[in-house]
């Protein structure tokens, strides 16, 4: 029968102690367990769920006839599941709005959630960056502070803190770990005012943004594309005439002149074609922003706070 250990054993231990095993793999982070005495067990630390040998084998990409039959792990103490991501999560307290403080570390963060109640990453606040713990970036925190029709989106959980601890800040506020469509989705934005707080990833304000936009129709405004040396954003022509482009290229030129003189030559490239047009500009914070400033003078809902 093919074991946790005839398939780990020629892979260094990241940490072990006399309950556990951790090892990371091509990126990702496995911990080995045992739940009681009959048992031996894995959990993958992405969605947080147990695995068997046979989906270990696929997720490190071996072939389990690869692998010399070998005796189990054994550990000297048994483990609950929970209390070994509580260990592992090093969580302390865990407060209201889901705010931890740690055992060992003095880090504090919050915990995020991947589907409905289950815990799914935690978000650390470290000066100067935050960072997620662990793989699974589809998750986030929400908390509703009033009933107030405005919503209020940031990226950082030292932001996401400021807001909750703001008494003046009303309505919700969701903290996400990434821009994905599968989390902004999960944001009813119809009928609200928007905040969008920004954190040094200007591009996730742009993509959030764009989001929005396109989440007030069927068809898309715009479609964004990025390779982090070039922004692209097509602008179909049934949304957006070819005059309404040129007005907001020369909107966003005029931000850039201000800031750093008249001498400036075009930093967008504008390309039209009979489906709609191209704006090119390279990935550069204060482009986007110039970019996203010319974008929300024409929607009222929408703000954006640096």
């Amino acid at each position: 029968m093919l074991t946790y250990r005839s398939i780990l054993v020629d892979f260094p231990v990241r940490q072990k102690g006399d309950f556990y095993a951790l090892y990371e793999i091509n990126g990702m982070q496995y911990v080995i367990y045992a739940p009681n005495s009959k048992e031996i067990s894995c959990i993958e630390l992405c969605k947080f769920r147990d695995i068997s040998p046979a989906e270990l084998c696929l997720f490190i990409e071996k072939r389990s006839e690869e692998f010399a039959l070998l005796e189990e792990f054994s550990f000297l103490h048994f483990v609950l599941r929970d209390d070994l991501i509580a260990y592992l999560f090093d969580i302390d307290k865990l407060n209201e709005h889901s705010f931890y403080e740690s055992y060992i570390s003095s880090q504090e963060g919050f915990l995020l959630y991947d589907k409905g109640s289950k815990a799914g990453n935690l978000y650390a606040m470290e000066d100067p960056t935050s960072m997620l713990l662990f793989d699974n970036s589809f998750c986030y925190q929400v908390v509703k502070k009033t009933d107030e029709r405005s919503l209020h989106i940031c990226f950082c959980p030292s932001v996401f803190n400021r807001l909750i601890k703001n008494e003046e800040i009303l309505g919700t506020i969701y903290l996400l770990a990434n821009t994905s469509h599968f989390l902004l989705s999960k944001i009813d934005y119809q009928g609200f005012s928007v905040n969008i707080f920004s954190d040094t990833d200007l591009y996730k304000v742009l993509q959030t943004y764009i989001f929005l936009q396109n989440s007030k129709t069927q068809d898309p405004s715009f479609i964004l594309f990025s390779d982090n040396k070039q922004v692209s954003v097509f602008f179909p022509e049934e949304r957006f005439e070819l005059e309404r482009v040129v007005n907001l290229i020369g909107s966003a030129e005029n931000k850039i002149r201000t800031l750093f003189g008249s001498d400036i030559r075009s930093c967008y490239d504008l390309r039209s074609q009979s489906s709609g047009s191209y704006v090119f500009f390279r990935h550069v914070p204060v482009l986007i922003k110039s970019f996203i400033s010319a974008l929300i003078e024409t929607d009222s809902k929408i703000n954006v706070i640096y």
